[in-house]
């Protein structure tokens, strides 16, 4: 045995919770490859329920954990912001107000005609995990 995975299937998407490899194998990149037949098994099911809203669930995403920076290879993706309780794009734009805020809004909130300059303090003391989910019927597997 060199790796395996514990996947979740649920009835809206396929949870990849955790995948093991022994070390002496990390040059084989079995996690990626992994991740691509896990998609691949996305892909069918969506096909077979006739749901292309089907998703692909890879956890949580921590954008300070470098461990974790390897989910941005698999696009498209969305992840939940907890402040707008929306999903957005993981894009560069995402990427990039990560880097400057990892623990506020992924995306500016609207702003009213006569907004208050203050921000919203409440959104510097939330800690912000996103989910990254992947769409069945789009997921692809190539570098973002």
């Amino acid at each position: 045995l060199v790796g395996f995975a514990v996947l979740d299937l649920l009835p809206m998407c396929l949870y990849s919770s955790y995948f093991v490899w022994r070390p002496e194998a990390k040059k084989l990149t079995l996690g990626v490859l992994s991740a691509l037949e896990e998609i691949e098994i996305v892909r069918k099911l969506a096909m077979a329920e006739k749901n292309p809203n089907f998703l692909y669930y890879i956890g949580y995403y921590v954008h300070n954990n470098q461990q974790m920076r390897y989910k941005r290879q698999y696009a498209p993706a969305e992840l939940f912001c907890p402040f707008q309780r929306s999903w957005v794009p993981f894009d560069e734009a995402t990427i990039r107000t990560l880097d400057a805020n990892p623990h506020g809004p992924l995306r500016p909130p609207p702003q009213p005609h006569d907004s208050n300059p203050n921000p919203n303090p409440s959104h510097a003391s939330m800690v912000l995990s996103p989910c990254h989910p992947t769409r069945a019927d789009a997921a692809g597997g190539g570098a973002a």
